[in-house]
C-alpha cells in the first residue's frame, strides 16, 4: 500500500511530495507542484472551490515521478488563520485530559472555544508542570479544507499547520541551543522559533516574496516579469548589478531584522526556561529563502549563524527523481507533510 502523500495548500500554489520507506531508508518517488491563480484563495480563505479542486487533480494526474495511487493524505492549514503555543499546566502526563486543556487555552484564543478545534500534544514535563504543544483553527475553516479535498476525491488523515510541517522537514537532529526558522513565502512568511524539540511559538509576517517584486518592478520602472529575475540574478551581492538592489530593498531587510529581534527578546523574556538556552541559529526556507546574498546579510546583522536549510537531508531518490537544495526549499512543507504520512503506516 502506498503511504499517505504530502499535499501543501497555499495562495499561490498546491505542492506534493510522496515517500516510500523500506526499513530505515526514506525515499522520494513523487513530486510536483502547479501555480494557483490571483483570487483562487484570499488570505487562506477558499473563494474558487471548484477552480481549486480541477488544479488538485491535475497536480495529482501530472505528478514526476510514481503516480499517486492512494487517496490518503496529509495536508495543510494556513498559518495565518491558526494558533499554536506552547503551555504549561501543573497536572502529570496521567491526569491531563480536554477538559484541563481548554480551561487553560481560553485564556490565549481570541474566538470562543465552540467555534475552534483544538489539537493537543503532550511535550515534557518539568519541576511538577507539563508542557504541552496546542494548536486551535477556526472551525468553518477546518471544515473548509476538508470538504474541498473529499469533493477532489481524496480522504485526509490530517489536517496541520505549515509550522509543524515544517519544523518536521528541517529539525533532524538535537540542537543543545534555541534555533528560529524563517519561512519566506510568495504571499506571507512567517518565524517559527523551535527549542527543545518542539515548537515554542510562531509569528506571521507580511513581507513576502510578491512584495518584494513589486517594489523592485516600481522602483525601477520595469515589468513583474524582469523584476522578478532581477531580484534572483542580482538579489543583495554587491558585485552583482552595481548592489542597485540592496540599497533599494533596505527597508525589507532592516523590517525582517526587526521582527526576528523581536521575536528573540520576546523567547528570551516569556518563554526562555530556566536553564537559559539561546537562540544561536537560523534556517531559512521558502522560495525567499534562495534571495542572493540573504543569508550572509541577516548574519551580519543579528550576529547569528544564517543558513538555507535542507529539508533533503536523510532522504533519497527514486531512480529519474532529484531536486535539489534551492528547489527542495521550496518543498519543505510538503516533504514534511509526507514524512507525517509515512509515520501513519
Amino acid at each position: 500500500m502506498q503511504p499517505p502523500f504530502g499535499l501543501d495548500i497555499s495562495d499561490s500554489s498546491l505542492k506534493l511530495i510522496s515517500f516510500r520507506k523500506r526499513n530505515k531508508q526514506i525515499k522520494l518517488v513523487s513530486y510536483n507542484q502547479i501555480e494557483v491563480p490571483e483570487g483562487y484563495f484570499i488570505d487562506g480563505e477558499i473563494k474558487e472551490k471548484e477552480k481549486i479542486i480541477e488544479l488538485i487533480q491535475a497536480l495529482i494526474s501530472t505528478t514526476k515521478g510514481e503516480k499517486i495511487k492512494t487517496p490518503y493524505l496529509i495536508s495543510t492549514l494556513p498559518e495565518t488563520k491558526t494558533f499554536i503555543k506552547l503551555i504549561e499546566i501543573p497536572v502529570s502526563f496521567e491526569k491531563v485530559d480536554l477538559e484541563i486543556i481548554k480551561k487553560e487555552i481560553i485564556q490565549h484564543i481570541p474566538l470562543p472555544l465552540e467555534e475552534v478545534y483544538l489539537d493537543w500534544q503532550k511535550i515534557a514535563t518539568k519541576e511538577g508542570k507539563l508542557k504541552i504543544l496546542v494548536s486551535v483553527c477556526p472551525k468553518r475553516i477546518v471544515e473548509s479544507y476538508l470538504s474541498l479535498l473529499e469533493r477532489a476525491g481524496l480522504k485526509p488523515l490530517a489536517l496541520e499547520p505549515e509550522s509543524a510541517s515544517l519544523s518536521r522537514a528541517i529539525v533532524k537532529e538535537d540542537f543543545l541551543e534555541g534555533l528560529i526558522i524563517l519561512d519566506l513565502g510568495a504571499k506571507r512568511s512567517s518565524i517559527i522559533v523551535f527549542d527543545y524539540g518542539t515548537i515554542q511559538f510562531t509569528v506571521t509576517l507580511s513581507i513576502s516574496g510578491e512584495k518584494i517584486t513589486k517594489t523592485i518592478s516600481e522602483k525601477l520602472k520595469i515589468t513583474l516579469e524582469e523584476a522578478e529575475k532581477a531580484k534572483i540574478i542580482c538579489g543583495f551581492e554587491e558585485k552583482k548589478c552595481q548592489g542597485i538592489l540592496e540599497e533599494m530593498l533596505f527597508s525589507v531587510v532592516e523590517d525582517l531584522t526587526k521582527k526576528i529581534e523581536e521575536a528573540i527578546n520576546f523567547y528570551k523574556e516569556n518563554h526562555l526556561p530556566p536553564d537559559h538556552r539561546k537562540i544561536t541559529k537560523i534556517f531559512l526556507c521558502g522560495g525567499g529563502a534562495n534571495f542572493k546574498g540573504l543569508e550572509e546579510i541577516l548574519s551580519q546583522r543579528l550576529k547569528l549563524e544564517v543558513k538555507k536549510a535542507n529539508p533533503l537531508l536523510g532522504l533519497e531518490f527514486s531512480s529519474g527523481l532529484n531536486l535539489n537544495q534551492t528547489e527542495a526549499l521550496i518543498y519543505a512543507t510538503a516533504i514534511g507533510l509526507a514524512l507525517r504520512g509515512l509515520e501513519s503506516v
